[in-house]
């Protein structure tokens, strides 16, 4: 038996170690391992080193390949990992004379998918990582407000890496870090916050450079740009540079986007097309974002209108044209023995299967280890499937819901957009006039300029089609100019523009991942002028569902294995115990009780088995009757109390057992409630009391409070999280009195109305009264303040009143209407207590005056308090013309009227003395 055992254990962990092996290497399942092809995946960068190896970046910047000018591939690196010395996505890269390779790589935020962190990493000619150079960490309001951004391409001279950024009030500057220390020296600083494409150096130190403006300029030393000659294309046509290089003799070369044609200049500043060479014609154009090119002007590019990588000779033939690369013998084994250990995972699993369900279940052994080998599987398989399609269920609709909310936010957000200034944008000069800044800033306002939780993931941008070709023209960004050729439209996009469709789609771009949600824009006659392209970033919520996958599968591991352990503990006492009660329960079946039931399981159930059924009745009904009785307890005493005070049942509890907490203390009460209960006879007067509290009741809880106590028809409510969640009960309980109100109007029954108090403060909440009859209660002299609170509703005629110790707690003030109200010294108090009333529970035509009329009126109480009656009266007299229902108006016009005429006490502090209570 032992060696049994010890076969399971080992075969049991030879499995673990397969299946990690296959996490740490998970398989495509969209690559066939008996072809040695690896196809481009949306390349957008490629180099070549001295060698004329290619490096090559595609798969949405997550892949990295080296290749042999014939395809053949040396190496591979994945992105996507945030470890150190592994990149998430490379934004650029560059080799140097020693072939080594330099990587700029851009981490992403899971929250607002902006880049956190830029690092430059530099890999080993075959491979191996060898350090990271630099590292830019970026914070939160760096990351939304672009203080300081990475705005160019990496270069690396003489093991100096270079590269561009702005700092928002310090312009662009150039700066460079050693290869070897990660040393950082500014080199030259340009005055102006620019928008660069590409920046390269040549032998005798001159730099040239591109923006967005689609010119080529030369940067001085001192900061200052001069731009280049444009090649002469005749009056109407356009030149739009994008990335630039230079070679050791000084030629400049340039990928023109517009004109699609990489070209290359000559002696006397000329400039000729390089390739392709007949693109006069039309017949043959290359759309190359970026080139590169090496020394002796070797040049790699990559079309991205059918994704071929092309090598051009100096003299512009073509030196190779790849579209996929050729895996060598040692990848391709790497890959096949990943499937390999897939099928030794399989096989696995069913000899394990065999062993316990075959040899160990036919075996007489405890029932603890039948348990174990029969409830343990099942409970994996079925939680893991129940798990499985909930997740991809909740995936899949969450997925749906966001394709609707783009597609809903983009048709109103395409209304905002001014569709005459997207219509005069036509040339890349246009870039950053005032047409491009209005329609920038339409965008970036429409999400609020990314300020919110659930607007900082999402970006826009405008598309415009010429001769049916689409080109992103404004970007939220900045980056792209005004004639970006827009390569990975979809027909949303063309449906959009022809016939004004809403859409919605996930598709890939060049280096991402979109979901997106597209609308048209229309000019001031109604004509469709461009489309309006929503977006959210797949791979940020890609890995945001990895990350919750991951959690969630570390959850159901950890819950899977204290079951395990739990079940074999309770199991062997439960057994144990059996074992020793056995012959009593025999005992009391035989001599009281006759009823038997027939187990016959081979283990000590059976002995149980025989007082099970007589023993099962009265524990059920006694146990029926503890439940009730403890459902009865919880209304009385608040399960919130016994959690403050630590106690887990009410049995626990004793006289003292006190703490001390912050919390916010909630006061209601219903206005002229005596009036209303003369009319009715008691009976009414319990119903009518218990059917309000039936509908503020749930509120309460729902906006994670607890009810104190009753008081009558007043309610002491505890709020012990965020004072946020006391202000939106309030505001809920108003709302639910208007509903309230309607059914009771109906009836025949006037209106109720009820003030609220609320404020924070610190409580005692702990146990009172003597042996034969104790109560949980709240101590403190906040309990006090916040029912003093409730009675100035009546007085100042307000709804929802709270101190400005509650109102500075909220985590934004602002974010509730409100307006200050007084300072007033309550009964019981020697301080004077701020006090504000939040008039957004109000009825909206009031909460509009109200709104309307704030500043006059807290500008009045400021005059009120430093004794200038004559000018408060002025204020609130014009406040009350405005609002005849604003009683707090009304009370200051009384109060200024009366000093006006008998003159401010000599004592005058503009603190208001309240006796109610």
């Amino acid at each position: 038996m032992t060696k049994f055992f010890t076969s399971i254990s080992f075969k049991l962990s030879v499995l673990l170690l397969l299946c990690y092996y296959v996490y740490a290497n998970p398989p495509s399942l969209k690559e066939n391992i008996f072809k040695n092809v690896m196809p481009f995946e949306s390349p957008f960068i490629v180099i070549a080193d001295s060698k004329n190896d290619i490096y090559l970046i595609d798969k949405r910047s997550r892949r990295i390949t080296k290749m042999s000018p014939a395809g053949d591939v040396s190496y591979i690196l994945k992105g996507g990992d945030r470890a150190r010395g592994r990149f998430y996505r490379a934004a650029d890269i560059a080799v140097d004379d020693q072939d080594r390779l330099y990587v700029l790589n851009a981490v992403d935020n899971l929250d607002d998918g902006y880049v956190e962190k830029n690092t430059i990493l530099r890999y080993h000619p075959d491979g191996r990582f060898d350090k990271v150079i630099a590292e830019l960490p970026r914070t939160k309001q760096e990351r939304l407000g672009e203080d300081r951004l990475i705005v160019s391409n990496i270069n690396v001279e003489d093991g100096w890496v270079y590269v561009f950024m702005t700092e928002k009030g310090a312009g662009t500057s150039l700066y460079r870090f050693n290869g070897e220390t990660g040393m950082r020296e500014r080199v030259l600083t340009i005055p102006t916050e620019e928008r660069t494409i590409a920046m390269c150096e040549t032998r005798d130190g001159k730099r040239y450079m591109t923006k967005l403006d689609g010119c080529v300029y030369l940067l001085r030393a001192d900061g200052t740009m001069t731009a280049l000659r444009l090649p002469d294309l005749g009056p109407d046509a356009m030149f739009f540079p994008w990335d630039v290089e230079v070679d050791d003799s000084g030629h400049i070369y340039t990928s023109d986007i517009v004109n699609q044609v990489i070209a290359k200049s000559l002696p006397g500043n000329s400039i000729e097309p390089l390739f392709p060479r007949n693109w006069l014609d039309g017949k043959e154009k290359v759309i190359a974002k970026s080139i590169g090119v090496t020394g002796e002007g070797y040049v790699t590019c990559i079309n991205e209108r059918d994704n071929t990588v092309y090598g051009i000779k100096p003299d512009g033939e073509v030196a190779f044209k790849l579209r996929h690369g050729t895996l060598s013998a040692p990848i391709m084994a790497f890959r096949f023995s990943t499937w390999l250990v897939i099928l030794a995972i399989i096989f696995l699993l069913f000899r394990l299967m065999k062993d316990i369900f075959i040899k160990i279940l036919r075996r007489k052994i405890p029932l603890v280890l039948k348990q174990l080998f029969i409830f343990v599987p099942a409970v994996i398989l079925s939680v893991g499937y129940v798990s499985y399609e909930i997740f991809h269920r909740l995936l899949a609709e969450n997925e749906r819901s966001i394709g609707h909310e783009l597609a809903m936010y983009s048709q109103i957000s395409s209304r905002l957009i001014d569709g005459d200034a997207l219509e005069r944008l036509t040339r890349p000069e246009h870039y950053m006039n005032e047409d491009y800044r209005k329609l920038q800033d339409q965008m970036l306002s429409a999400l609020n300029y990314g300020r919110d939780p659930w607007n900082e993931l999402p970006y826009s941008r405008l598309i415009k089609y010429y001769d049916g070709n689409p080109y992103i023209c404004v970007d939220w960004s900045g980056f792209v100019g005004t004639r970006y050729p827009f390569l990975k439209a979809q027909p949303m996009h063309e449906r959009a523009f022809r016939k004004g469709e809403i859409g919605f789609e996930r598709y890939d771009d060049i280096d991402v991942g979109l979901y997106a949600g597209v609308a048209p824009v229309r000019n001031s006659k109604g004509e469709i002028v461009g489309v309006y392209e929503l977006m959210v970033d797949d791979s940020i919520m890609g890995e945001v569902i990895q990350k919750f996958a991951r959690q969630l599968t570390s959850g159901l591991i950890f819950s899977v294995v204290l079951f395990i352990i739990l079940t074999a503990i309770v199991t062997s006492m439960i057994l144990a115990s059996i074992r020793k009660l056995r012959f009593a329960v025999s005992r009391m079946a035989r001599g009281k009780f006759e009823t038997t039931v027939d187990i016959r399981t081979k283990d000590e159930v059976e002995d149980l088995g025989r007082g099970f059924n007589i023993m099962s009745r009265y524990i059920r009904n006694y146990i029926a009757q503890i439940t009730r009785l403890n459902k009865a307890y919880v209304r009385f005493v608040p399960q919130e109390f016994l959690h403050f005070l630590e106690k887990k049942s009410i049995v626990d509890m004793r006289l003292g057992d006190q703490v001390q907490k912050e919390m916010t203390v909630l006061f209601s009460d219903i206005r002229s409630f005596t009036a209303l209960s003369e009319k009715m006879t008691p009976q009414e007067n319990f119903s009518f009391i218990n059917s309000y509290l039936r509908e503020v009741g749930p509120v309460i809880r729902n906006n994670k409070g607890f009810i104190d106590k009753y008081i009558g028809d007043a309610i002491m409510a505890l709020f012990p999280g965020e004072p946020e969640d006391a202000i939106l009960a309030a505001l809920n309980m108003k709302q639910k009195i208007r509903e309230y109100n309607d059914g009771r109007t109906h009836a025949g029954y006037p209106p109720i109305d009820i003030g609220i108090g609320i404020h924070t403060g610190t409580l005692m909440l702990g146990i009172i009264g003597e042996v034969e009859r104790m109560e949980g209660t709240v101590i403190s002299d906040s309990v006090n303040l916040a029912s003093r609170i409730e009675g100035l509703t009546k007085v100042y005629g307000a709804g929802i009143i709270v101190s400005e110790e509650t109102l500075k707690k909220l985590s934004d003030p602002a974010m509730h209407e409100s307006r200050f109200l007084d300072r007033v010294r309550v009964t019981g108090k020697q301080k004077p207590v701020l006090v504000f009333e939040v008039f957004e529970g109000d009825p909206d035509p009031i909460r509009a005056l109200k709104r309307q009329t704030r500043v006059d009126f807290e500008k009045g109480i400021g005059l009120y308090c430093n004794g200038k009656t004559q000018e408060a009266l002025a204020l609130f007299t014009k406040v009350w013309q405005a609002n005849k229902h604003d009683k707090a108006a009304a009370l200051y016009i009384k109060r200024c009227e009366n000093f006006i005429k008998f003159g401010l006490p000599a004592d005058w502090s503009g603190i208001e003395a309240m006796e109610t209570k």
